[in-house]
């Protein structure tokens, strides 16, 4: 297997690999996706993997909040700074 497959270093930052943080943080599939697609967003699809990053938080979001995840994602990015 090539290295990129193995090893792509678009996971790899410092001296930890994505997955190891993950895993050491001990990191559920949404925390983790964020924090997969945080790290890789300048080595692979840009502001793209900000967004998904951005999906995932949501999602996070309604689960410990309670909140409809579609009403969280609708609400425009000044009133959740707010606190609205």
């Amino acid at each position: 297997m090539s290295e990129e497959v193995v090893k792509p270093t678009r996971y790899t930052r410092g001296s930890i690999e994505t997955w190891d943080a993950i895993a050491g943080l001990e990191l559920g599939f949404l925390e983790g996706n964020v924090l997969k697609y945080i790290s890789r967003y300048k080595d692979k699809n840009g502001i793209q993997d900000l967004q998904k990053a951005m999906v995932y938080l949501s999602k996070l979001i309604s689960v410990e909040s309670g909140e409809n995840y579609y009403d969280i994602m609708e609400k425009p990015l000044k009133d959740v700074v707010k606190g609205r």
